[in-house]
């Protein structure tokens, strides 16, 4: 059985979180990706949210989280990359051109 590629590791994960972002030196790029593991279903017990139409979203949802188990990955560029982040609360979706991991551009030299 052959071994994955670092890149397919990276797309076996369902959830990413961003653990790193630096520069260690002039022109160079840190990152680590985390995987976020799914959690068991919040109980009525442990939603302590009082207003009840929150509460009722909120009561069987499953929280999204590093643990001890979550692999990390460490990408390191030598010379400088473009990049952004984007915030995924305020997002309003990826464009057709993006994977589930990245978004993919277009060189263009005019």
């Amino acid at each position: 059985m052959s071994q994955l590629t670092l890149a397919d590791q990276i797309r076996s994960c369902e959830y990413l979180y961003l653990g790193v972002l630096r520069e260690p030196n002039v022109n160079q790029l840190k990152i680590v990706l985390v995987e976020g593991m799914v959690g068991a279903p919040l109980s009525d017990d442990e939603v302590v949210e009082t207003d009840p139409v929150i509460r009722s979203l909120l009561v069987g949802a499953k929280r999204i989280a590093r643990s001890p188990e979550s692999r990390r990955f460490e990408l390191t560029w030598n010379s400088y990359i473009g990049y952004s982040i984007v915030n995924e609360s305020y997002s309003n979706g990826e464009p057709h051109t993006s994977t589930a991991l990245c978004r993919i551009f277009q060189l263009t030299i005019s």
